[in-house]
């Protein structure tokens, strides 16, 4: 982590496995990603396209996490 932090990847692989179970969390980041595409093509100058396309790949880096995070518990209880 860029501020020193000892959180470790299975520590945060963790955490999106608890929030993946929730179904209501999982939409809200789908919700959100949605709604970057539409801000994106509102958006007026190409600063604020940056600053939606870094929030976009930011919720679709949650999912892959979450999904990450779902496989692999999955694998270990099989």
């Amino acid at each position: 982590m860029p501020d020193g932090s000892t959180v470790t990847e299975a520590d945060i692989l963790e955490m999106f496995g608890a929030f993946g179970d929730n179904e209501i969390f999982r939409r809200f980041l789908r919700d959100m990603a949605a709604q970057d595409i539409r801000l994106y093509f509102q958006a007026s100058n190409e600063r604020d396209r940056q600053l939606i396309r870094g929030g976009h790949a930011r919720v679709l880096y949650f999912i892959s996490l979450i999904t990450k995070s779902n496989e692999r518990r999955k694998r270990n209880k099989g």
